[in-house]
């Protein structure tokens, strides 16, 4: 199994790299209406939320971060 991604432009689905050659099964999940826009969105504050972003944030520019590898999310 492996996780790529994908853009959908004008109802087609185009991967973001390549798939290689052969024939290729997957299973497209999208969830309408997106609620993580709404998330994002909402402007009343949430300062439990801005507090994990900004630790985060200051984990990253710190190098204590690694990139996700898809491979190993099975």
């Amino acid at each position: 199994m492996k996780a790529i991604k994908v853009l959908i432009n004008d109802g087609q689905i185009v991967p973001e790299e390549p798939l290689g050659s052969g024939r290729h099964e997957a299973i497209l999940v999208m969830l309408d209406p997106d609620p993580w826009e709404q998330i994002i969105n909402d402007p009343r504050p949430r300062p439990a939320l801005d507090r994990a972003a900004e630790e985060a944030m200051e984990d990253y520019h710190a190098g204590r971060t690694t990139p996700l590898d898809p491979e190993k999310m099975s």
